[in-house]
């Protein structure tokens, strides 16, 4: 049963996640990623605290506070890193080099956690890292780039996709100890005024202005906030490896999504990488 509410809890979360990654862009042109990023937080806290009447608070001051602390402070600086890298390019080196965050936190949560360790699991998280790297990478693309210009970004994404890969494995110890929805909320309160303070050092303060794109970012925070609520009660249900390894579909569900609401095509090789993740996915059920 908690295998079944895990699994539910990361599949509505990853189709949330793969809608956000769509939309982002159109805001991200307009306002620069720290500034969507300063607005998805700032909205995000009070969307999170309207499911408190339904899930209840168990915060509490204390020591295990601390990871939740160190998630959401660095997560901030990780999240801006990230569109930092993604701004320098190529966008499909990136996202291939961001699965290996996934596959650091899976890793670490077995060797911490002591997660069950089976031949099906480990397949299945193969698979679908492999999988979400060949509907990430666009071949024909990156043929026509010089090598150079492929590596230059590819430290930076290094740096990003360990670090992540780490702090999600932090995140996991207030999730265990408090809840997933209280460690939602507890993130959120640090990760907010970290932005805020970071943003007292933009020499830009236009962007505060949102004007007639409040609808896309608040339907981008909304699922934001719906998507991490559920991804916190995966691992507290069930595992932190099912969990972060459940995330690394994420291109692959935005890939099916893309096709089947806005009629983008799919290369061979990403048809043959959903295959190979959905069977990931089967197996790390199994």
């Amino acid at each position: 049963m908690n295998l079944l509410i895990a699994a539910i809890a990361s599949l509505i979360s990853v189709l949330g996640y793969s809608l956000i990654s769509i939309y982002i862009g159109r805001v991200g042109q307009k306002y620069g990623a720290f500034w969507t990023g300063f607005w998805i937080q700032i909205l995000g806290l009070p969307l999170t605290l309207l499911f408190l009447p339904i899930f209840g608070l168990k915060l509490s001051w204390g020591i295990y506070l601390l990871p939740i602390a160190i998630f959401g402070i660095f997560m901030s600086f990780v999240f801006i890193l990230y569109c930092k890298v993604l701004s320098i390019g190529p966008v499909s080196i990136v996202q291939a080099i961001s699965k290996l965050g996934v596959l650091i936190t899976f890793l670490l949560a077995i060797i911490f956690f002591h997660e069950t360790v089976t031949l099906f699991r480990i397949l299945g998280g193969i698979l679908i890292i492999a999988g979400a790297i060949m509907v990430s990478v666009d071949v024909k693309s990156l043929a026509n780039k010089k090598i150079k210009l492929l590596t230059k970004a590819v430290p930076l994404a290094l740096l990003q996709a360990v670090a992540s890969g780490i702090l999600f494995v932090i995140l996991g110890i207030g999730v265990k100890y408090f809840d997933g929805f209280s460690t939602s909320v507890g993130t959120r309160l640090f990760t907010v005024p970290t932005f805020i303070f970071i943003s007292l050092t933009q020499t830009s303060s236009k962007k505060l202005h949102i004007g007639s794109s409040w609808k896309i970012l608040f339907f981008i925070a909304f699922l934001d906030v719906v998507s991490f609520i559920l991804y916190n009660l995966s691992v507290q249900t069930y595992q932190i490896s099912f969990a972060s390894i459940m995330q690394g579909t994420i291109p692959v569900a935005t890939a099916i999504i893309s096709y089947l609401f806005f009629k983008e095509r799919l290369s061979l090789s990403q048809r043959v990488g959903i295959l190979i993740a959905v069977l990931g996915a089967i197996s790390l059920g199994m």
